[in-house]
């Protein structure tokens, strides 16, 4: 594959994920609202599950700006020290990130928590979308 269609799948793709993690904590957001008007605690595994959405949510953000960045940058002319550079940092950058979202998402699949329900659409689609964009190892 060639750079630029690379640059732009995994900005899609950060894109896509970061839509998925704005259900995440809207879904635990709307949970925390309705054990408030019900007058009852919201579960205690709520509020890590929330900072680690937020935390990937922010990597996502960095993903998104240094894959930007990148792409404005072969758009102006490529190099082979350019491109070197996006093979080694930009895409095991991306690829790290990827991995934590994994992780998480495949923690969330198995999570149960009282009145916490979010769709297994998030997570089913969140590793498909980093299964098709991570670089394959052979």
């Amino acid at each position: 594959m060639e750079p630029m269609e690379q640059l732009d799948q995994l900005l899609s793709t950060v894109g896509l994920l970061r839509a998925k993690f704005s259900q995440i904590m809207k879904t635990i957001h709307d949970t925390r609202q309705e054990c408030k008007q019900r007058m009852v605690h919201p579960p205690e595994d709520l509020s890590p599950l929330m900072g680690r959405a937020q935390e990937l949510f922010a990597e996502l953000l960095k993903a998104g700006e240094f894959l930007g960045t990148t792409r404005e940058n072969l758009l102006r002319g490529r190099t082979p020290v350019f491109e070197g550079y996006l093979e080694d940092w930009v895409l095991s950058q991306t690829e790290e990130r990827f991995q934590a979202v994994r992780v998480y998402l495949e923690e969330l699949s198995r999570t149960r928590i009282a009145g916490f329900h979010p769709d297994p659409e998030i997570w089913e689609e969140g590793l498909m979308l980093i299964e098709k964009s991570l670089p394959r190892k052979t």
